[in-house]
């Protein structure tokens, strides 16, 4: 596969005209120096977010009155979190937790209900 640097470039892969991130993203050439920038730029947006749309909920953490937030999630900042945005928790939906060590779940073939566990291997 042969990718061009030009392909690259920020001008080339996106569309800023749809980005609250415009501003940042313009002065870089290609996508990936904006990395080390976007925790303060995020922290200099969140300060001019409407408070009649917005609301900070905690340090650095900005989200929209929009926003659903299911219970028990934790969000650290620096984050803006936009309207009609739902977070929902992480979980380990394919896997359990077992004496420190995740470990897949293994069916065998039209049994759904008991898992079979691996034996002693290498940690996944």
């Amino acid at each position: 596969m042969n990718v061009k640097h030009e392909e690259l470039t920020v001008h080339a892969l996106y569309d800023l005209s749809y980005t609250a991130a415009r501003p940042l993203l313009e002065a870089c050439t290609y996508p990936w120096e904006a990395l080390p920038k976007i925790g303060e730029f995020i922290k200099a947006l969140g300060k001019t977010l409407p408070p009649e749309e917005y609301e900070q909920r905690g340090e650095d953490v900005w989200v929209a009155k929009s926003a659903k937030l299911y219970p028990n999630v934790y969000i650290a900042g620096p984050t803006i979190i936009g309207p009609e945005t739902e977070v929902r928790p992480a979980h380990l939906s394919a896997a359990t937790r077992s004496s420190g060590r995740l470990r897949r779940r293994q069916f065998h073939r039209g049994e759904k209900r008991h898992p079979v566990r691996r034996r002693a291997g290498p940690a996944l």
